[in-house]
């Protein structure tokens, strides 16, 4: 008898705990991470270097138990890629917090990041400093977090204007077979004929003028 209640009390004393554990995961506010703040190109004589791209965050909420304040710890994953061989190995920038709603926590934070990469390495996923942040406490319904690049005008203006280009790096066999395809073709063209580009083919073609060439599209 008593060692099943020993048993009753050791389940229902995991239970609470995970229990626990969910309720501080809920008790954390939102944090947001708006797409046009997300990257920033760092130049190096002249040339883009890095493109860093914030990709993510880890966060978590705790209670001081002295002063009963309640805090976030959001700490920032970037995504670093190295643009141009260069001996640098050290990023600068910086992100900033911005509280959503109540009054008393809207006091905006900007905080440096150093990133550093391996000189030999093209790409790679880097965690930032944690930042801690006072918020309310909960419920979250009407209060959240935002964060990203803290870009100078034209930092943003730039990463605006080229967010959707990616880049790629090629290994020699992918160079090689790339070269291959765009051998340049020289064609013989008559009075009455012109070139256009057949998609089903993947290369330009001659075609009579006036002719219908739509078989292509």
């Amino acid at each position: 008898m008593i060692k099943n209640i020993f048993v009753f009390c050791l389940i229902f004393y995991i239970l609470s705990a995970c229990t626990t554990n969910d309720i501080k995961i809920q008790n954390c506010p939102s944090v947001n991470i708006p797409r046009d703040v997300t990257r920033q190109y760092i130049s190096a004589a002249n040339f883009d270097a890095f493109q860093i791209t914030l990709s993510g965050k880890e966060s978590y909420c705790y209670t001081d138990e002295i002063s009963s304040q309640r805090y976030a710890v959001i700490t920032p994953i970037f995504r670093v890629r190295r643009l141009e061989d260069s001996p640098d190995s050290v990023i600068n920038t910086s992100v900033y917090i911005k509280p959503i709603g109540e009054k008393k926590y809207l006091d905006k934070q900007v905080k440096a990041q150093t990133l550093r990469i391996p000189v030999d390495q093209k790409e790679q996923t880097i965690k930032g400093n944690p930042i801690k942040l006072r918020i309310p406490q909960p419920p979250y319904d009407d209060f959240s977090i935002e964060m990203g690049l803290n870009l100078s005008d034209y930092a943003y203006s730039k990463s605006k204007s080229m967010f959707d280009i990616d880049y790629k790096y090629l290994s020699d066999e992918d160079l090689n077979a790339h070269e291959e395809k765009i051998n340049m073709e020289f064609l013989e063209i008559g009075p009455d004929e012109r070139v256009v580009f057949c998609k089903q083919e993947g290369r330009p073609v001659v075609v009579k003028k006036g002719s219908d060439y739509k078989n292509c599209d």
